[in-house]
C-alpha cells in the first residue's frame, strides 16, 4: 500500500482529497445540513462531520444512506464520512443527491 501512495504521489492525493471534500462540503452548504467540520479543508480534508438541521433525524438518515450503500459512521447526532484517494467526484455528487432527496 505504501508503494501505491508513493506511485500516486502524496501531493496528488492531498490535492484530490481537497477537491472531492470541497464538492461535498459545498453541496452540504446548499442543502439543509449543518457542517461540524472545520471549514479550512487544509486542516481536515480527510473527514467531514455533518448533521441534519433537525438532529433527531440523524439515525434515520444514517439508515437511509447505509441502506443505499454509503459507507459512513454515526457519532451521536452527527454523521461522518472519510473520503480518500480512491473516492471520486462522482461519488461525492451522488451522496449530495442522496441527501437532497432525503431532505424533500
Amino acid at each position: 500500500m505504501v508503494k501505491l501512495f508513493f506511485k500516486i504521489g502524496i501531493v496528488n492525493i492531498y490535492e484530490h482529497l481537497i477537491r472531492i471534500t470541497s464538492i461535498f462540503t459545498d453541496g452540504l452548504k446548499m442543502l439543509d445540513y449543518r457542517l461540524s467540520t472545520n471549514d479550512n479543508l487544509n486542516v481536515c480534508a480527510e473527514r467531514v462531520t455533518f448533521f441534519p438541521a433537525d438532529p433527531s433525524r440523524t439515525a434515520a438518515l444514517f439508515d437511509y444512506l447505509t441502506a443505499d450503500g454509503v459507507v459512513l459512521s454515526q457519532r451521536e447526532s452527527m454523521l461522518r464520512i472519510a473520503p480518500h484517494f480512491y473516492n471520486t467526484a462522482a461519488e461525492m455528487n451522488r451522496l449530495i443527491n442522496q441527501l437532497n432527496n432525503k431532505v424533500r
